[in-house]
């Protein structure tokens, strides 16, 4: 339930940062459509990674930011790809819909990646033996 509630507070802050600047620069373009999505993926991926560590899942190993970012990275080009391809594909449609059925669809595979392999508590190895 924390994490829906994290999730959806971030998602909230991701969406609203991305249709301000795709209404600031005015074009559905590759470029524009990549901008708005680092801007707003970068902005809201600072609040998700803290209130993850502190509130979710309360624990961390030594390199759970790291793993954390490259996570970022990899949806972030995910997420703008799909968004930008599917808005080709269904032109009718409004690009924020789209972003917000893509971007769901990667909430859910987040979840598990960060719970599995992210802010897993690392099993100190016996060195004594």
């Amino acid at each position: 339930m924390k994490y829906c509630i994290v999730s959806l507070l971030s998602f909230l802050f991701d969406i609203a940062t991305f249709a301000l600047v795709i209404h600031i620069l005015n074009s559905f373009t590759t470029i524009s459509v990549l901008m708005a999505t680092l801007l707003s993926r970068g902005c809201s991926s600072i609040f998700n990674y803290y209130m993850n560590k502190k509130v979710t899942f309360k624990k961390q190993n030594r390199y759970s930011m790291f793993l954390y970012y490259l996570l970022v990275v990899v949806q972030l080009l995910v997420s703008s790809n799909l968004v930008y391809f599917s808005g080709k594909i269904l032109s009718s449609w409004n690009l924020i819909y789209i972003k917000i059925i893509v971007d769901f669809i990667l909430f859910i595979a987040s979840y598990f990646i960060q719970k599995l392999l992210i802010f897993k508590v690392q099993v100190q190895s016996d060195v004594n033996a």
